[in-house]
């Protein structure tokens, strides 16, 4: 039983697993990020409806840095496989 006992004193003392697909909540931003959070989603659905257009150019677009669309939509950059670098 001394084993048992150890094994969950060693899983009590573990930090809970942050979920790496966190979404933020758009409300939760301040205004002025609200409207890059929103100029980045156009982005988004600009690259979705022309298939050929490409990050850069499409934030150019849009008037947001293509950084600004990597920070909020990082992984859904990253699940497609297309121009979006």
């Amino acid at each position: 039983m001394a084993k048992r006992d150890k094994k969950h004193a060693r899983r009590r003392g573990r930090q809970p697993r942050l979920n790496p697909r966190r979404k933020l909540s758009n409300a939760k931003l301040p205004q002025r990020s609200q409207l890059a959070y929103d100029r980045a989603l156009h982005v988004l659905a600009s690259m979705r409806r022309d298939p050929k257009l490409s990050l850069t150019h499409a934030a150019k677009l849009e008037g947001v840095k293509r950084e600004t669309v990597k920070k909020y939509f990082s992984s859904t950059l990253k699940e497609s496989h297309g121009n979006s670098e």
